[in-house]
């Protein structure tokens, strides 16, 4: 078996996609609208992936299957496709893998090594790539098939590759330690709400994404950053809420239209602006905007913010709830 980037030339070909959704062939994803076979779900494709291979069924289920393929480029769908191919290999470095996956989709650390390969991988496909010259301006299906195939070579010493590329993982890992550590001491602020899935986080400092999905055990996230006398407000439904998982059962995204109007009612700036994207997008992304369409300081205190969306989202669930 092979790995072939996805394209449309393949649409007519059965392939086994990890990760992602093609038309025909077997398909082991967390992805929504997945065909994974009931016994091989899990929270991440690298986990399914890792059933898979420990089920008697697996040579039988890809027999006439020629090619293993991707829809993107990311690292659980790296390591899912990796893990098909060298299934030997990722048995003896399951645990590892799992929870690099975790911390590649859902953006939370899980410990120092899981997140250096993150990075690593992520850094790839970046400007500091060691085959960054090669990739640049390449078509986007051969970047992609260039930087499987590149890291595929990595695998078989993958718990090493952090120690080969240094400079990919160094300033975002120190970053993200420094900033846990300062949730530790007290610098930020978390909330949790289990009733509404939502936690709330209270800064001053920027925060990386993944320092703020680990300190956010939910699927919707608040974060108010204090800006001089104001805030600066993002709210998300995280990716959780769009994969397909296991372990746990996220509330549904509901349309936020109506808060988003409100908030804006109660803006001291008539130009300010609540926008949302789009509820299909992976990860839905909320802020006020100014006339300029960036995201902008808002006239509303915390609290108040805060107070909005938890009641807001506990009664569009409890409307849910009651229909069903």
């Amino acid at each position: 078996m092979r790995f072939c980037f996805y394209t449309e030339d393949l649409g007519g070909i059965a392939v086994l996609c990890v990760d992602g959704i093609a038309p025909k062939g077997l398909n082991l994803s967390h992805w929504p609208g997945n065909r994974t076979p009931q016994d091989f779900k899990a929270d991440s494709s690298t986990e399914i992936v890792l059933l898979f291979n420990k089920s008697p069924e697996r040579d039988a289920l890809i027999s006439g299957l020629d090619i293993v393929s991707n829809t993107h480029y990311d690292t659980d769908g790296y390591l899912s496709v990796a893990a098909v191919l060298y299934p030997e290999k990722a048995g003896e470095i399951s645990e590892l893998l799992i929870e690099t996956a975790i911390t590649g989709d859902f953006r939370r650390y899980t410990r120092d090594a899981a997140l250096k390969l993150d990075l690593v991988i992520s850094g790839f496909s970046g400007k500091g790539s060691p085959i960054y010259s090669q990739i640049k301006d390449m078509p986007e299906a051969e970047k992609r098939q260039m930087l499987y195939d590149r890291l595929l070579e990595e695998f078989n010493s993958l718990e090493s590759l952090a120690d080969r590329y240094p400079e990919l993982w160094e300033d975002e890992f120190y970053q993200i330690k420094r900033e846990l550590e300062g949730f530790d001491q007290g610098k930020i602020r978390v909330d949790h709400y289990p009733d509404a899935d939502l936690s709330v986080i209270y800064s001053v400092d920027e925060l990386h994404e993944i320092t703020r999905n680990t300190l956010c055990p939910h699927s919707r996230l608040l974060w108010c950053q204090k800006s001089g006398d104001y805030y600066q407000y993002r709210f998300w439904y995280l990716v959780d809420s769009w994969f397909e998982l296991v372990s746990r059962k996220c509330r549904a995204r509901h349309d936020l239209n109506p808060l988003l109007n409100r908030l804006k009612e109660m803006e001291y700036d008539r130009n300010i602006v609540w926008k949302s994207g789009s509820l299909s997008d992976p990860v839905v992304t909320v802020s006020a905007y100014d006339e300029k369409n960036e995201v902008t300081e808002s006239t509303i205190h915390a609290e108040i913010v805060c107070d909005e969306f938890l009641k807001y989202l506990v009664q569009q669930d409890n409307q849910e709830y009651s229909c069903e």
